[in-house]
């Protein structure tokens, strides 16, 4: 149950793979494949989201269940997972995933509607209403999906003999113009009364499939009546291709159908819904891998060896995204390889080397040996190390000279004795450094990524690749604030792990 979270990463494949159809010319086969990559992580994520939400909202329902039965631990458990599968949709842009998401800071207010703490609510009379002035969209049939909660607030007896509660509120959204085509562009929802307070799980409906005819347009929402006693919130409203919410839709039998053991109800939704992203991706990637051995048996790019091994890697990495040995489909195990710019390798060993550092050691694969150094952290210095990487040291951590040496060299022991022995897991940078190393992230069976063990441990500190930690792919930045949030922990844990405990200043109190 723990490994959860790599079948999570698996969706941040569709921001580092590539769409097999419709590209424009490139002006080279390195552009080529850049463009390649882009469309089809569109594709990817579209494929990904619908499944991912189905899976959210099932774990959300099994999580009310448990805290029902009083099942607080299992409940808790839930909650985690479902907490995972939002992060990853929330770094999902609406626009490249299933559907367009109309974003409620952007839109109109009319009447009594106020828009607070993102979601709308204030739909007390009729002439209240939502505006959306410039929608952009592919024309098609679309379904509106909105999340909402719907509330009967408490009321005194005087306001109770005045206002009434109605079960079934219904909302209309449509395009406000005075155009032919527009009269179609049309649908509606019919809210049913939900269980609980305002931070409560939402619930959602879609409407009936309804045709957009122009690329950019004009939509209004509006309330069928007034709802004066109706505590109505609604949490957000997307438009979704019909053919992709048809297909997306999971029969109830596969996934609300639970066994007695609430661990067994998390775990079989897990493995549906990692089977259904699986049927849903394998065409894509099949289409990837064509349209990639078409692009690698261009003769500009036999000629160049840097494109051909960047081809290459991209290769491996969508065969790692289809299927293992025995046909099984492996998308569980498929992140965190998935990285722009990286190769995956697996079965690496670690090599004695009087060079070895803590972040910079030789390792074995396929009968050749190679130096690597672990991408986004710096160690603590050993004695030989450069006086540039003591200095750093000593400014990052603000130890003394002696004190950086001295955890160094235990930095060095500790990796040493880690990871000699162990299989590793390799992510390589394509490109290597001015020294001939190759940049890496290293994983462990059990333990994660390495890099995270000595932050952990006060032996290394974070060093974020040039521009920062923002706009990066989404594995990417992931792991990225995790090696971030993790050193600020370490930083102010007491006692305090590593070189941290040598601070100048902790010295300094009494």
């Amino acid at each position: 149950m723990k490994r959860i979270l790599p079948f999570l990463l698996a969706l941040g494949f569709a921001l580092s793979a590539a769409r097999a159809q419709s590209l424009l010319p490139a002006t080279s086969a390195a552009t080529e494949l850049e463009a390649l990559q882009k469309s089809f992580a569109e594709r990817v994520a579209a494929g990904s989201r619908q499944l991912t939400e189905q899976y959210a909202r099932a774990l959300a329902k099994l999580e009310d269940d448990l805290v029902a039965a009083a099942e607080y631990e299992e409940a808790k458990l839930a909650q985690a997972r479902r907490k995972e599968l939002e992060a990853t949709l929330s770094a999902i842009p609406g626009a490249s995933a299933a559907g367009v998401a109309l974003d409620f800071t952007d839109a109109k207010t009319s009447g009594t509607v106020v828009i607070e703490n993102g979601a709308a609510s204030g739909w007390r009379t009729s002439t209240s209403s939502l505006e959306w002035l410039q929608v952009r969209i592919t024309p098609g049939r679309y379904v509106m999906e909105m999340t909402y909660l719907m509330t009967e607030p408490e009321l005194t007896s005087a306001g109770a003999s005045l206002l009434r509660f109605v079960p079934d509120a219904t909302f209309k959204l449509f395009e406000p113009s005075q155009l032919f085509s527009a009269q179609a562009t049309s649908t509606t929802v019919n809210l049913k009364r939900t269980e609980g307070t305002p931070d409560a799980s939402p619930a959602t409906v879609r409407s009936a499939p309804f045709p957009i005819t122009r690329a950019t347009l004009a939509l209004r929402l509006e309330p069928a009546q007034a709802y004066p006693s109706n505590h109505i919130l609604i949490r957000g409203i997307r438009l979704i291709s019909a053919d992709e919410a048809a297909a997306a839709t999971v029969p109830p039998a596969s996934v609300n159908t639970l066994a007695t053991d609430p661990k067994s109800d998390i775990e079989k939704l897990r493995q549906v819904f990692l089977s259904r992203i699986a049927t849903a991706h394998a065409p894509l990637v099949a289409a990837y891998q064509t349209r990639l051995k078409t692009l690698a048996a261009q003769p500009d790019v036999i000629a160049d060896k840097d494109i051909s091994a960047d081809i290459a890697a991209e290769q491996k990495r969508a065969a790692l995204a289809g299927t293992g040995g025995g046909g099984k489909p492996r998308w569980g195990a498929l992140a965190p390889a998935v990285l722009d710019g990286f190769e995956d390798i697996s079965g690496a060993k670690y090599i004695a080397d009087p060079a070895n550092t803590a972040d910079r050691f030789k390792v074995e694969h396929a009968g050749q040996q190679f130096f690597v150094r672990l991408a986004w952290v710096r160690a603590l210095p050993g004695t030989n190390s450069p006086k540039e990487a003591l200095n750093h040291a000593v400014k990052h951590f603000n130890v003394s000279e002696s004190d950086a040496l001295f955890v160094g060299t235990a930095a060095h022991g500790f990796a040493r004795d880690y990871l000699d022995g162990r299989p590793l897991r390799l992510l390589l940078r394509v490109k290597k450094d001015n020294d001939r190393d190759r940049h890496a992230l290293v994983f462990l069976d059990g333990a994660g990524l390495f890099q995270s063990l000595l932050i952990d441990h006060g032996f290394a500190a974070f060093t974020p690749p040039p521009g920062g930690m923002e706009r990066r792919p989404m594995i990417e930045a992931s792991l990225l604030r995790d090696l971030y949030d993790r050193e600020r922990k370490a930083m102010n844990q007491k006692p305090a792990p590593g070189a941290w405990a040598f601070r100048i200043e902790t010295a300094r109190q009494p």
